[in-house]
């Protein structure tokens, strides 16, 4: 396949990612009172994490309101901002 068709698939994550259409996922980081909510899709999160796949399956620290997974994240609002961009970009 060339090189164009997987330039079009990054930016189709890309532009899911930054529209936050269709998400599933809510995830918050930071502490109070700096939290910051992420809005992702579990789908890419499974497919591009080896971690959030295995605690999807195992539903460690997951829970589902309002028809939303719900996460908490250890790391920094910045920190995870830069997860996120590297597991949609790549």
């Amino acid at each position: 396949m060339s090189a164009k068709f997987y330039e079009e698939i990054i930016n189709n994550y890309k532009k899911l990612y930054e529209t936050k259409e269709g998400y599933d996922v809510k995830i918050y980081a930071g502490e109070k009172p700096n939290i910051k909510e992420f809005h992702v899709h579990s789908f890419i999160l499974k497919t591009q994490s080896e971690f959030y796949k295995k605690a999807f399956i195992a539903k460690d620290g997951i829970e589902k309101k309002d028809g939303h997974f719900i996460l908490n994240s250890s790391h920094s609002p910045k920190v995870l901002e830069i997860l996120l961009r590297m597991k949609f970009l790549l």
